[in-house]
């Protein structure tokens, strides 16, 4: 992490924490209409981790079989967008698992 500000220090406990933050933001918002929370709290969380490093290991080997191993420059290009996609599925089923347990 040399070289890393706080902005991006920040980012990288975002993105290690990303499935708590998105299960606990829809606990105090549907606070009222979730009924099993610690169940929701913890099948949103578990399932959050497993989306999101099953996805990494999945678009990871997709890229790596599609550009080669030695082609870093495009690997490098796609982090950011690889990174953003792997945010999104934790909301994704926090939002079903909010819709269920409600």
């Amino acid at each position: 992490m040399d070289n890393c500000g706080p902005i991006c220090i920040l980012f990288i406990w975002n993105g290690f924490l990303w499935p708590l933050i998105v299960s606990g933001l829809y606990l105090i918002v549907k606070k009222q209409q979730i009924t099993s929370k610690g169940k929701f709290f913890l099948l949103s969380s578990l399932g959050g981790y497993v989306l999101m490093i099953g996805l990494n290991f999945l678009i990871s080997f997709i890229a790596k079989s599609f550009l080669g191993p030695n082609s870093e420059v495009e690997m490098k290009t796609l982090a950011i967008v690889i990174t953003m996609i792997l945010f999104i599925p934790p909301v994704i089923l926090s939002h079903v698992l909010s819709k269920k347990y409600s």
